[in-house]
C-alpha cells in the first residue's frame, strides 16, 4: 500500500537536507515531480524519493538547467545595456 505524504517545498529542503533553491532547481530541471496548485509548489515526499533514485544523472541534469539560466541572465542583461531608456 502506497502512502501519500504531502509536503512543502520548506520542509522537502530541510528533510533532503538541501536549501530551497536546489529544491527548485531539481523541479525546474525536471529530476523531482511536483504538484502545482495556483502558485503553491507542493511535493509527494514518497515519489520524490523514487525519482531522485530512478533519474541516471542528478548532477548532469542540474548542470544543464544552471548553464540555460545562466545564459538567459546573460542574454537578458546584454538585451539592457543594448537598450537606451529616455531622459528625464
Amino acid at each position: 500500500m502506497n502512502t501519500v505524504e504531502i509536503i512543502e517545498k520548506y520542509e522537502l529542503a530541510k528533510r533532503l537536507k538541501f536549501c530551497k533553491r536546489q529544491v527548485e532547481l531539481m523541479v525546474n530541471a525536471g529530476v523531482i515531480p511536483a504538484i502545482k496548485l495556483g502558485r503553491a509548489v507542493r511535493f509527494d515526499y514518497h515519489e520524490v524519493i523514487e525519482a531522485i533514485k530512478n533519474h541516471p544523472d542528478i548532477e548532469g541534469a542540474l548542470r544543464e538547467k544552471r548553464e540555460e539560466m545562466e545564459k538567459r541572465y546573460a542574454e537578458n542583461k546584454a538585451r539592457r545595456e543594448t537598450t537606451t531608456t529616455p531622459a528625464r
